[in-house]
């Protein structure tokens, strides 16, 4: 990387092939989502919804914080690092087995009805499956070869979306949708182990004790607070399962689920910025500060469109998406979605204190944002069920925020980001608002897209994008490798 604006095209590319296909087949997935909500109805969707997130709860000990330290060890020393990865390999097979089976005894030993047992015991396969995939997927991003991550995820995407309408079709319902996504993610993992020996070579088992060790008490400082965050996000669903029952869970999870969606935006994009931020930091932390400020602003003109024009036409989104029996969601819809942008920035200023070695200080963050979490769920889920769930992730997201936009100024820039340009997104995101809420009783389609048209033509006309940017982003779209998606 030569000149300034190198790194931040690298990532704008990268990010590209992060997003933009899951983005897609996650909207495409949407409306599978919303059958299977409506086929399964409020209860069993939420005990599907519950299941799920019981296995969230055990999966992150699959990973123990490996993820992130096998991205930074592996970008350090691309060349030497076959040791390493297959002892990454064998250590989170082995932790993804101890996991399932630490999932199907934890539930067994509870009073959930037998088919949300059910659930989770063949869901808790997954973990296994992912764990394996993530792995190679973690290589891949160390090399920043980002289209091979978005390829395999993908095709994964596809194979549970194409299984659980098949499933569906069938006359299957909730254990029939369950295997489905177990299915899926096999194929998944079959597609990433073909690219990943193609291009390497067959990872090997690999026992390796002190390895082990070293690498799990580097990988602490991401694992804990990451363990508490997941933790924590879920005990909101358990709660609220036990206080206001499975439809309540099932109004939650139809909400939530259209969020997750948007959120491969923030994560793609931040599986991009991690290992260039990590290079460019360690060669000029001026650099690394540069790059910052400048996705910062960009995590907000991608963010904040999304939270204004979801909050507008949420009633439409959800009548189109799951039926007049969800009209619970459209409340927590509109409180989750601000959880959602918040995250886009949250998420950028975590993994870049993980990248300029101030992991620590992010897990204390994640922790205590948890813990407000919490204490929130357990006071408001029993004044405003779902939406109660929903206000406390909200109010736990945007003190996370404080903190870590505290330490990001204390470690790296005094200036997080340009106000000037950051008022201009604002601008253009309050006219197409205007238009959104104008438009609002029109069709989905002819309003998100006059919304979008709108937003684009308002950021050029006050210039709130560089023409640099612009002519990178449409290079993007219109590059061979971008038709290849």
């Amino acid at each position: 990387m030569t000149s300034r604006s190198e790194p931040a095209s690298v990532v704008v590319k990268n990010s590209f092939w992060m997003v933009a296909q899951p983005l897609a087949l996650s909207l495409i997935s949407l409306f599978v989502v919303g059958y299977t909500a409506r086929l399964l109805g409020e209860d069993q969707y939420g005990r599907f919804v519950l299941g799920f997130t019981f296995v969230a709860m055990i999966a992150p000990f699959a990973n123990l914080g490996l993820r992130a330290i096998t991205v930074r060890e592996v970008a350090k020393r691309q060349d030497e690092s076959g040791r390493f990865v297959d002892m990454v390999y064998s250590a989170r097979l082995i932790l993804s087995l101890l996991s399932v089976l630490g999932a199907i005894v934890s539930v067994s030993l509870t009073n959930y009805p037998l088919d949300t047992r059910l659930v989770v015991s063949l869901a808790s396969l997954t973990i296994v499956l992912q764990a394996v995939s993530t792995t190679f997927y973690d290589v891949f991003q160390a090399h920043e070869q980002m289209q091979e991550v978005a390829f395999a995820q993908g095709m994964t995407g596809l194979a549970v979306t194409a299984l659980t309408v098949a499933a569906l079709f069938a006359g299957f319902r909730l254990l029939g949708v369950t295997v489905a996504y177990v299915i899926g993610n096999a194929a998944g993992l079959a597609v990433a182990w073909a690219r990943f020996t193609r291009q390497y070579r067959r990872p090997r088992l690999l026992i390796d004790g002190p390895g082990f060790a070293s690498a799990i008490v580097r990988g602490a400082p991401f694992f804990v607070p990451g363990l508490v965050a997941i933790v924590g996000s879920r005990v909101g669903i358990v709660i609220l399962s036990a206080v206001s029952g499975d439809a309540a869970v099932g109004h939650y999870g139809a909400a939530n689920a259209l969020v997750e969606r948007l959120g491969v935006v923030p994560d793609g994009i931040c599986t991009a910025f991690y290992p260039t931020m990590i290079a460019l930091y360690h060669r000029s932390a001026d650099e690394g500060g540069r790059l910052f400020k400048r996705f910062f602003l960009y995590m907000v003109l991608l963010g904040l469109p999304i939270g204004v024009g979801t909050t507008v036409l949420a009633r439409p989104i959800i009548t189109l998406v799951y039926g007049l029996a969800y009209l619970d969601s459209v409340a927590v819809l509109q409180i989750l979605i601000w959880s959602l942008f918040v995250t886009f920035l949250t998420s950028l200023q975590s993994w870049t204190l993980g990248a300029i070695h101030r992991e620590k200080l992010a897990g204390v963050v994640a922790i205590a944002s948890t813990l407000v979490n919490v204490a929130l769920s357990a006071v408001l889920i029993p004044l405003y069920a779902e939406r109660g769930a929903a206000m406390a992730s909200l109010v736990s997201a945007a003190c996370a925020y404080v903190a870590l936009w505290l330490a990001i100024k204390r470690h790296l820039v005094a200036e997080v980001t340009n106000l000037r340009r950051l008022g201009k997104a604002v601008t253009a995101t309050a006219i197409m608002g205007v238009v959104s809420y104008l438009l609002r009783d029109m069709n989905i389609a002819v309003v998100l897209a006059a919304s979008v048209a709108t937003y684009a033509a308002t950021l050029w006309a006050i210039k709130a994008v560089t023409t640099e940017e612009v002519q990178l982003i449409r290079g993007l779209l219109f590059s061979r490798a971008a038709r290849g998606i």
